[in-house]
């Protein structure tokens, strides 16, 4: 019997080309979008699992209240001796790795120089975490100076296919280039993994010195040096319970100076500001959005919004399948009604026509793995990530492919099934047949099918309209032609004093100046107060010539520039915004001192954060120290943009700079503030018009069964003098008046959607009635066109041909 209905579903399916194609291609895009989605999850829900002992690595967090809003702070960076101390005096611990953030060095091959993250980390490190290794020994890997592990990436690109361990590298840690000996080659680390890097350097304090200022100074506390990330592994059977406790009691011991220091706080403030330490498991740090994360961490909503928009377009895909199949009922109707005259039972019909549609999900799937692996690079680039089709060869997923596609199928194919397996013998020999009550259920799942485009493109309008919005806004400070040069190099003084000199007398160039951080490559926050008693406030701080101003063309509305030529203004003078002045309460700002120094002027607000965030407070002051000339600001002439950046990285190699030149344009580092709310837009404008495309195509097979239905009636309206025109409104109106119905169900949806949104910016956009029409008027468009095909088709049909058989 299985046999005969798999026949009797490949005849239909060769027979049917045209409906079993669309079928096919709605149910594949729906799947093949599936798929994606599903890997992007599994991704995200996987993250540090492939550690062994992922159950037992903990990471240190510690946790303040903080006095400015009541809010729990939470602090990854811990000092230096946490570590050791905790493996000593607690025995739960059973071994610690401490890690530095992730920061960028040089290495030199030959002539050539380039730049590399690299992360120190402890000897540990490889008997912590699961990161197997091609050569070395783990136990000794980092447990000396100057050692360097390296992925097999990183070896293949600096050693080609022999062996490296015992070579060397050529890495500037500090202010010169030194040789550090490969110890160890690991496997390159998964995508999934919170701790990634291509070098990990030995955490020596000799090593840790040259980047950590005052390290190894005698009168230094290190305890005070809360620069590195600490993860302990617990013994197999050590309890969790219990242990924030007695990490506060360590810290308290070992740095009793912080302990006096925050029990003056709880007195001056009558608030609990006693300091807690907590455990946080290694698998709950990428999705977890309360405590602070590293680079690869990520918001779970981004699973769950992707997860409903699977969903949403597997239901789509699903009512596409049923509107067509209901369309093709008539066609069948009589082949239902013969076997029923030959003893078919009901049960034996609804396994049938279910049994075809599953097996259109399952021929569906194969499309769709083809359709998927075709789109993954589009999808890694949009996503941001590093997917492979490897994944869907694990058990686990093709249980989650079968359990996705096989109730799709069920679903796509439970109301034709049963409409079919209920038709009456006589109704049918007689043609009268009828799929339901004037045609109830195919209007209700036509106008179910266009609600959800209509939420995707309108949500997607107003996303592109605060995108633009955000883009196009005024910043209140030049951004054009300005290009932003990393000073990396040794000597940054008299390599920018050259570089200008020669810049200013070769180049065409408008001018130069430096800052120590060009607002998106850097920041620096100082907490500020003008009392003691006062409440701390954040305020971003820039060191930067008088020139700076002049070039951006930042407005001041009170006070002056800085003059070098002042003693004053080079040690204690600062200039602010007008935020700034705003958060101290000032009037009359000009004169007042803060933290030691003296506000000379005040400049205009102006954007140097994202729109998504209301302006903050600044202050400007001259540079004091090497680290303040970390970037070059070049203002170039607009007619020759190539010519001049082509001459000034020629500039560059000749005032003695060692290291290659790296630039940006200022405008294009600003806009890259948003490239998360641009990849999220470009991810949605795909989905919308998929999600149009799979509606379009259930309304053809709508479209279908209507004009079957009225053959005869358009026959007879043909022969009585009915236009084309007038009988293609006759079979139009129907459908518009159900997008239209659609339209309104949908547009309250969106906005509920898009004003949620629009609440993460401080400065957004206000939601017009034409963000909604627009989307509107073009799914009515599409759906008149795609209306218009079968409509005029049957229009101009001989009305004889039609009514031949009366």
């Amino acid at each position: 019997m299985i046999k005969n209905y798999l026949l009797i579903a490949l005849r239909n399916f060769q027979k049917h080309k045209t409906f079993t194609l669309i079928n096919l291609l709605g149910l594949a895009i729906a799947l093949g979008c599936s798929i994606l989605i599903y890997m992007f999850i599994e991704h995200e829900f996987t993250f540090d699992k492939f550690h062994v002992y992922n159950d037992r690595i903990y990471r240190v967090v510690a946790v303040e209240k903080n006095l400015d809003n009541g809010m729990q702070d939470y602090t990854i960076s811990q000092p230096y001796p946490v570590g050791p101390t905790l493996q000593e005096d607690m025995p739960e611990v059973a071994r610690f790795v401490r890690t530095s953030f992730e920061v960028k060095k040089f290495i030199k091959k030959g002539t050539d120089v380039y730049e590399e993250k690299f992360v120190f980390a402890d000897s540990t490190l490889f008997n912590v975490f699961t990161f197997p290794l091609l050569y070395g020994n783990a136990a000794y890997a980092l447990n000396k100076p100057n050692a360097v592990a390296i992925s097999a990436k990183a070896a293949g690109k600096y050693f080609g296919d022999t062996n490296p361990l015992g070579q060397t590298l050529s890495i500037r840690v500090g202010e010169t280039f030194e040789d550090y000996e490969v110890t160890a080659v690991f496997h390159d680390i998964p995508s999934n993994s919170t701790l990634r890097a291509d070098f990990f350097l030995s955490m020596i304090e000799e090593s840790v010195a040259k980047v950590q200022a005052n390290f190894l100074n005698p009168d230094a506390n290190l305890w005070y040096v809360s620069s590195f990330t600490t993860y302990v592994l617990l013994h197999e059977k050590a309890s969790v319970a219990g242990l924030d406790e007695k990490l506060a009691k360590v810290r308290n011991q070992y740095f009793p100076e912080e302990a006096e220091f925050l029990r003056k706080r709880k007195e001056e403030a009558c608030e609990d500001l006693a300091r807690t330490y907590l455990l946080q498991n290694l698998t709950d740090i990428h999705l977890n959005t309360v405590f602070p994360r590293q680079g690869t961490g990520s918001k779970p909503i981004y699973s769950y919004i992707l997860a409903g928009i699977a969903i949403c377009i597997l239901l789509l895909a699903s009512i596409n399948f049923t509107l067509l199949s209901i369309s093709r009922s008539h066609s069948r109707a009589k082949e239902v009604s013969i076997r029923k005259v030959v003893g078919a039972r009901r049960s034996q019909l609804i396994v049938q026509f279910w049994g075809e549609a599953l097996l259109t999900s399952l021929f569906a799937l194969v499309l769709a793995l083809l359709l998927s692996g075709l789109a993954l690079p589009l999808f890694n680039a949009k996503a941001q990530k590093e997917l492979s089709l490897s994944t869907l060869s694990q058990p686990a997923s093709l249980v989650i492919l079968l359990a996705i596609t096989l109730p799709t199928g069920i679903i796509a194919g439970a109301y034709p099934s049963l409409l079919l397996a209920g038709l009456n013998v006589q109704t049918v020999f007689k043609s009268k047949l009828s799929t339901g009550r004037s045609g109830t259920v195919p209007h209700l799942l036509l106008t179910t099918q266009f609600v959800l485009p209509i939420i995707f493109l309108s949500v997607t309008a107003v996303m592109i309209a605060q995108l633009r919005f955000m883009r196009q806004k005024d910043l209140g400070f030049e951004t054009e032609q300005i290009l932003v040069i990393e000073n990396n190099a040794t000597e940054q003084a008299q390599t920018y004093d050259r570089f200008k000199q020669l810049a200013q007398q070769q180049i065409p160039v408008r001018a130069v100046t430096h800052t120590d951080a060009a607002f998106t490559k850097s920041s620096i926050v100082f907490g500020m107060r003008e009392r003691e008693e006062d409440k701390m406030q954040f305020v971003w701080a820039y060191h930067v010539k008088p020139e700076f101003f002049d070039m951006l063309e930042i407005e001041f509305v009170a006070g002056r520039t800085f003059n070098e030529a002042l003693a004053s203004d080079t040690t204690n003078a600062m200039i602010v915004n007008e935020a700034f002045v705003k958060t101290f309460g000032w009037t009359d700002p000009i004169g007042q001192e803060i933290e030691g120094d003296k506000i000379i002027g005040v400049v205009k607000d102006f954007h140097f954060q994202s729109l998504a965030n209301d302006i903050a407070p600044v202050a400007f002051y001259l540079p004091k120290k090497r680290n303040d000339l970390k970037y070059i600001l070049v203002k170039l002439q607009s007619d020759q943009l190539s010519q001049s950046i082509a001459a000034l990285s020629n500039l560059w190699n000749q005032v003695g700079s060692d290291l290659p030149f790296q630039y940006s344009f200022l405008d294009e580092d600003m806009q890259a503030l948003y490239k998360e709310d641009a990849r999220w837009t470009q991810i949605l404008e795909w989905i919308s018009a998929l999600s149009v495309f799979i509606a379009c195509m259930g309304l053809i097979g709508v479209v279908g069964l209507n004009v079957a239905k009225r053959n005869k009636e358009i026959g007879i309206r043909k022969v009585l003098g009915a236009s084309v025109s007038s009988i293609l409104l006759l079979l139009s109106k129907d459908y518009i008046k159900l997008i239209l119905i659609a339209l309104v169900i949908a547009i309250p949806v969106a906005n509920y959607f898009v004003t949620e949104w629009l609440q993460s910016f401080a400065y957004r956009i206000t939601v017009s009635w034409w963000l909604f029409a627009i989307p509107g008027v073009l799914v009515l468009l599409i759906a008149l066109i795609s209306v218009s095909g079968q409509s005029i088709t049957a229009a101009r049909t001989n009305p004889v041909d039609s009514l031949r058989s009366e």
